[in-house]
């Protein structure tokens, strides 16, 4: 399954947006709000596509890909 174990911040507000079709588990869901000045460390390096676990990559710095490995396991 593709997005069991959504990683990236853009990723997790995307699949948070989908409705439920259950209308009173909707009432109360928190959404995911994606702001790329806070989710993202603030350094002068380039994310770049890197592999958490085999098969799932992810566009991180590499502080963002020590975080993610972690959240991960």
């Amino acid at each position: 399954m593709p997005f069991a174990h959504p990683t990236h911040p853009y990723t997790r507000s995307l699949l948070s947006a989908i409705p439920l079709p259950d209308p009173e588990s909707e009432k109360g869901r928190v959404r995911i709000r994606y702001n790329p000045e806070t989710d993202h460390e603030k350094t002068s390096e380039t994310p770049v596509l890197r592999e958490i676990v085999r098969g799932h990559f992810v566009r991180c710095t590499e502080k963002e890909f020590e975080n993610y490995r972690k959240a991960y396991v």
